[in-house]
């Protein structure tokens, strides 16, 4: 009676396959199995392990059983193929985990999911998604290069969106910023420049280095309560942009980053930034 499977346990002249439920645990089994086209996972099976169908690049379809609440790192790395997925009973899903899969167009998550981890989607072709409520932190690079998303929903209880969560969803136009929103990581929405249109919450603390550089929008409001901001924030905006502040400029943190002439690469917050700032009057 099977029970278990190794790493690269099957060779490319395979297509498709069945494994029964007498089988508990995988490791890498599927991985750079380049000719398989539809796999069958039966149930008692719980984790999808790291790499487990990474490289798999004709794959198209596979049923999960329910019975199945982790995907591990890169476990459908660069699966170009693969283009339905449900993803509803995964509570864990891991760094890598979709990386590269191209044709994958929609998904559902899971409401336990609480994080969504790095990289995990990113080069997909996902053309909406929406973050389920229990999320609090979207990580580094997440969906980013995700050139057909257009539609992103972000729930409330949301607090941190890392470094390039979104960066280079070229046909992304607009995204609405939950009011739990604590911190916005560095060049978030970098290439994203059919985004025209961004409210900052009240509330939101940290903002991080090239954070709207490269965008769509003719103005922004930054909130009183930013403590942190990073360099080069609005590198690159024109005089026919425009940046309300609503502080003095005396009330400016000390959090937001000032240059050194000393040290090239430790630039202003402004810095390369024409467009007109206006503070509050003293």
């Amino acid at each position: 009676m099977l029970k278990n499977f190794g790493t690269s346990t099957f060779n490319n002249n395979i297509s498709e396959i069945t494994i029964p439920s007498t089988v508990k645990t995988m490791d890498a089994t599927f991985m750079y199995g380049s000719g398989f086209k539809k796999i069958v996972l039966e149930n008692n099976i719980d984790t999808i392990s790291n790499y487990m169908f990474s490289g798999c690049s004709n794959l198209e379809e596979i049923e999960i059983p329910n019975s199945v609440k982790y995907i591990g790192t890169a476990a459908f790395y660069q699966c170009a193929k693969l283009k339905n997925l449900d993803l509803k009973n995964f509570e864990t899903i891991g760094e890598f985990a979709f990386y590269g899969c191209t044709l994958l167009e929609n998904v559902e998550l899971n409401e336990g999911l609480t994080e969504i981890k790095e990289q995990s989607f990113q080069k997909t072709g996902l053309k909406s998604i929406t973050i389920p409520s229990r999320v609090t932190k979207i990580g580094f690079s997440a969906f980013s290069e995700c050139v057909a998303l257009k539609s992103v929903s972000l729930s409330e209880g949301l607090i941190e969106l890392d470094g390039f969560c979104f960066s280079d969803c070229s046909q992304l136009e607009s995204i609405d910023l939950p009011s739990s929103l604590k911190i916005l990581g560095y060049s978030p929405f970098k290439g994203c420049a059919a985004i025209n249109s961004l409210i900052l919450p009240d509330g939101i603390e940290e903002i991080g280095y090239e954070t709207f550089v490269g965008l769509g929008i003719n103005s922004i409001t930054i909130p009183s309560s930013v403590q942190t901001m990073g360099g080069s924030v609005f590198s690159g905006w024109t005089n026919q942009q425009t940046i309300n502040i609503n502080l003095k400029q005396s009330e400016i943190p000390s959090g937001w980053q000032s240059g050194n002439a000393g040290n090239q690469s430790f630039k202003n917050w402004n810095n390369n930034c024409y467009a007109t700032i206006n503070y509050l009057p003293e």
